[in-house]
C-alpha cells in the first residue's frame, strides 16, 4: 500500500467497495499512472451498483478471513468485504453497539459523500486503509464505476423510500407496470420466486417490498450481482437473470417506486 495512503482516510474515512467497468483488469495500484479523469464519463453506472452489492462475486474472487474495518465477529468473514456490509442498503451507514460495553460504533454513511469530486471519491476508494485499499484488488475502470455509482445512483434514494421503509410510489400506478414487467417471473402474487433461502415460509417480491425495502430497490433499479448483466437487454424467460429496471427496462425512479409500492400491498 502506498505510504501516502494514509492522507485519504480523514479525507473520505468510508467509501465502499468496487470493481468492474471499462478498462484493463489490471488492480488499479498495480499501475504507475494516475487515474485518467475520463474515465468518470466513460463508467458503467449500473455496474458500479453491482458491484456494491457483491463485488466478490463479480470479479469471482473470495475471502477468507473478515476485514479488518468491520466492527464485530461474524461466522461469514465473506462478506465482510462488500460494500453494504458497513455503508447499508440505504446508503446511510450503520451502528453497531461494542459488546459488554455499551459503546456504540458507527460507519459513515455514503449519502454525505454523493457532492464530493470525482477523484477524491476514487482515490478515497482505491488507497484507503487496510481492509479498505480496493485499488490492490480493482481495476481503474472498475473504480469509476463505483465512484459514479456513488455521486450519481445514490442521491435519489431518498425520494423512492421514506425514512420508515415505505415506498413513496402510487401502489394503483404501479400495478400495470408490475403485470407489464413483473408478473413474467414472480407471478401475479408475488410469490413466484421465493428468497427464503430454506427458511420456513415463502418469502417472494411482497415480504422483500415490505420487510427489506432498501435492499429490494436497489437490486430492483440496478439488477442483481452476477446474476444480470448492466448492459445486456431483458429476454422474457430468461428466470435466472434479473433486469435492471433503471437500465435494459429504461424505467424511472418514479415507475419504480410506484411499481415496488404495489407489490408491498400483496399478500406475503
Amino acid at each position: 500500500m502506498p505510504k501516502n495512503s494514509r492522507f485519504f482516510v480523514p479525507l473520505f474515512a468510508v467509501v465502499l467497495l468496487v470493481c468492474g467497468c471499462s478498462g484493463a483488469n489490471r488492480p488499479f495500484l498495480s499501475q504507475q499512472a494516475p487515474p485518467d479523469p475520463a474515465g468518470y464519463r466513460n463508467s458503467d453506472l449500473l455496474l458500479g451498483a453491482q458491484l456494491y452489492d457483491n463485488w466478490l462475486k463479480i470479479k469471482r474472487v473470495s475471502r477468507s478471513s473478515a476485514n479488518p474495518l468491520y466492527p464485530r465477529a461474524t461466522a461469514n468473514a465473506r462478506n465482510t468485504h462488500r460494500c453494504y456490509k458497513c455503508h447499508g442498503w440505504d446508503y446511510r451507514g450503520r451502528q453497531w453497539k461494542k459488546p459488554g460495553a455499551g459503546k456504540t460504533r458507527r460507519v459513515p454513511g455514503l449519502t454525505e459523500s454523493t457532492d464530493r469530486p470525482a477523484d477524491e471519491i476514487f482515490l478515497a476508494i482505491a488507497r484507503g486503509p487496510e481492509g479498505h485499499a480496493f485499488g490492490e484488488v480493482l481495476s481503474e475502470g472498475e473504480i469509476w464505476a463505483l465512484t459514479r455509482f456513488i455521486r450519481e445512483g445514490i442521491p435519489a434514494t431518498k425520494k423512492m423510500v421514506s425514512s420508515k421503509g415505505q415506498f413513496r410510489g402510487n401502489p394503483q400506478s404501479g400495478r400495470a407496470g408490475f403485470a407489464a414487467r413483473c408478473v413474467i417471473c414472480h407471478g401475479a402474487d408475488g410469490n413466484g420466486i421465493d428468497f427464503s433461502r430454506r427458511k420456513p415460509g415463502v418469502q417472494g417480491l411482497s415480504y422483500l417490498a415490505k420487510h427489506k425495502p432498501e435492499q429490494t430497490l436497489h437490486r430492483t433499479r440496478w439488477g442483481m450481482a452476477g446474476k444480470s448483466s448492466p448492459s445486456a437487454p431483458f429476454t422474457r424467460g430468461m428466470f435466472k437473470i434479473m433486469p435492471a429496471a433503471a437500465g435494459s427496462l429504461g424505467l424511472s425512479g418514479a415507475e419504480i417506486a410506484d411499481i415496488l409500492a404495489y407489490a408491498a400491498t400483496l399478500p406475503e
